[in-house]
């Protein structure tokens, strides 16, 4: 099994925990950050080399739910310190990837995705709000799925679950809300 988050892990999955997994294995994946902790998932998840990475804010959830349906890497940015930590600077040194940036500018900001391109070749996907963006990516990564999944767009525990069940129906995961109907519907 393994166990992630938190500092060291301890603080988002408490030792305690442990006890119940006797006779396994348990391998804690947690940083001192969510941003290392990231890292340590995606070294872990065994991302290789000239792989597309999809970059997410993580600061919020809506764009990350969105690409979670394409079962690719996804790299947590903070977008508030501006810039890339030395340790994603050195991951992506090696990872020679592609980037793929979810989310407009309040998400990723210009001048953090510029930075990106010393590392691979990046592009963006943005719409006008998270229900856009959550159709841009069906519209950019699914070529006419037999499925779709709705997920709600202002908090993301259902979203969450969703992502696995979209990834393995090979549909994308569409954000919607009673006040954004269209971006769902438009989407067909």
């Amino acid at each position: 099994g393994y166990s992630i988050g938190g500092v060291t892990g301890v603080s988002a999955v408490p030792k305690a925990m442990e006890t119940g997994l006797e006779g396994f294995t348990v391998k804690r994946l947690g940083g001192a950050t969510r941003y290392e902790t990231n890292l340590l998932i995606l070294k872990e998840g065994g991302v290789k080399v000239g792989d597309d990475i999809l970059v997410c804010t993580g600061k919020d959830f809506a764009d990350s739910l969105s690409a979670s349906a394409l079962g690719l890497p996804i790299l947590l940015v903070n977008n508030q310190k501006g810039e890339l930590t030395v340790k994603q600077q050195e991951f992506m040194s090696l990872a020679n990837a592609s980037y793929c940036i979810v989310g407009g500018n309040g998400a990723v900001s210009n001048d953090l995705g510029i930075s990106f391109i010393e590392y691979g070749t990046t592009r963006r996907l943005s719409g006008a709000d998270r229900h856009a963006t959550s159709v841009l990516v069906a519209e950019t990564f699914f070529d006419e799925p037999e499925y779709a999944v709705l997920a709600y767009a202002q908090n993301f525990p259902d979203g969450l679950s969703g992502g696995p069940l979209a990834y393995a129906l090979r549909a994308p995961l569409i954000l919607t809300d009673s006040n954004h109907p269209n971006s769902a519907m438009c989407y067909t």
